[in-house]
C-alpha cells in the first residue's frame, strides 16, 4: 500500500532531477470503523490539492510543515482528506510520535474530538533521494475557528474547552493549543489536531472548565498548567483579576480601594489621582467584557461614576 506524490509540492531547493513523482510507503494504518474497509493505496495530483496549511519557508526546509485537503476516489469510497506532509528526518520523527499518539492514548476519541486517522506513509525524495519525507493522513475535519472572521460563540469556546479536557483526561499533553489547531465544521463540530510535539500526561484537573464561571481556585489551576492556559487563552471563564501598574488585583475590588493598595506600591509607585485613573480605566475594560458575555456585573465596583456625579 502506497501513496504517490507529486515532485512539485517539494520545497524548491530540493526539486532535482527529472522525478515527476515519488512513492511513499504506508507505515501505520488507521483502523477506525468509518475507514476500515478503505484502500490504502492513493495517487495524489496537483488537480485534487488544495494547500491549506503552510508552515516554515522554502530556503529551511527542515522547518516546512505543509498540510493539503485532498479529495479522492479508492476503492469506490470518496474520501475527504487531510494531508500532512514534513520534509525532513526532524518532522518524519514528529509525525512518527503524531501518529503513535492517534493510535494509542487518542484511539477512542477519533471522530469525536480529534480526526479520525487514515495512515502515515515514508519515503524518499529530492536530490539523489536523499530528503526524508513523511505525510500523515488524516479525514478532513474542518476549518480552523478563526476562519470564521467573527467571535467564537460561548458554545464554540465550552466545545473548544470540552474537547481539549477530552484529551488531557485521555493522557495527552498537546503543547500547542492555539486556534488554529481547533476545528470547526459546518456543523459546529470542534477538532483538534496536531499533536506531533504531544507527549503523554498524568492529569491532575478535577475541574470542568465552563464557560462564564468563576476560575478555579490556583491550587486546582497548578495541578495542570495547560488546561489552566488554554482556558485563559480562550477566555473561557469570567475576568478575575484587573492588572494596574503591573499589578495584579483580584476582584471584586472598588476604584477607592485600589488608590487605597496604591499607596503601599514601592517599585512602580503611583499618586493617588494616577491610582484612580488606572484603576477606573481596568474596571471599564473588566465591565465591557462582562456586558459582553452576557454577564451582570457587581454594581459597587463602579461607585466612582456615582461619586464623580456629587
Amino acid at each position: 500500500m502506497s501513496l504517490t506524490i507529486p515532485a512539485d509540492i517539494l520545497p524548491r531547493n530540493e526539486r532535482y532531477g527529472s522525478a515527476s513523482n515519488y512513492i511513499l510507503t504506508l507505515k501505520k494504518t488507521g483502523d477506525h470503523p468509518l475507514i476500515s474497509e478503505t484502500e490504502r493505496t492513493l495517487v495524489l495530483s496537483a488537480e485534487n490539492m488544495e494547500l491549506i496549511y503552510d508552515y516554515g519557508t522554502f530556503t529551511h526546509s527542515t522547518a516546512l510543515t505543509r498540510v493539503y485537503r485532498v479529495r479522492v476516489s479508492t476503492g469506490g469510497a470518496a474520501l475527504d482528506l487531510a494531508c500532512k506532509f514534513g520534509y525532513s528526518t526532524e518532522k518524519l520523527a514528529a509525525l512518527r510520535n503524531e501518529a503513535g499518539h492517534y493510535l494509542g492514548n487518542l484511539k477512542e476519541l477519533q471522530g469525536k474530538h480529534v480526526p479520525v486517522f487514515f495512515g502515515l506513509y515514508e519515503g524518499k525524495g529530492g536530490f539523489q533521494e536523499t530528503l526524508d519525507l513523511a505525510c500523515l493522513i488524516t479525514i478532513y475535519s474542518g476549518e480552523p475557528v478563526t476562519s470564521y472572521n467573527e467571535e467564537l460563540s460561548p458554545q464554540v469556546v465550552q466545545n473548544i474547552a470540552d474537547a481539549y479536557q477530552a484529551i488531557h483526561r485521555a493522557g495527552i499533553w498537546t503543547n500547542n493549543y492555539h486556534e488554529y489547531n481547533s476545528l470547526m465544521d459546518d456543523n459546529g463540530k470542534i477538532t483538534v489536531i496536531d499533536f506531533d510535539d504531544a507527549s503523554l500526561h498524568d492529569c491532575h484537573a478535577t475541574y470542568r472548565p465552563v464557560y462564564n464561571a468563576p476560575r478555579p481556585p490556583i491550587e486546582d489551576l497548578g495541578k495542570c498548567p495547560e488546561l489552566h492556559r488554554l482556558c485563559d487563552f480562550f477566555e473561557v471563564w469570567l475576568p478575575s483579576f484587573i492588572v494596574v501598574n503591573r499589578h495584579f488585583i483580584d476582584l471584586p475590588i472598588t476604584v477607592e480601594e485600589i488608590v487605597d493598595l496604591a499607596e503601599g506600591w514601592k517599585g512602580y509607585p503611583l499618586s493617588g489621582e494616577e491610582a484612580r485613573a488606572q484603576g477606573k480605566a481596568a474596571l471599564d475594560k473588566i465591565r465591557d467584557d462582562w456586558i459582553r458575555r452576557g454577564c451582570e456585573v457587581p454594581e459597587k465596583w463602579w461607585q466612582y461614576e456615582s461619586q464623580a456625579e456629587d
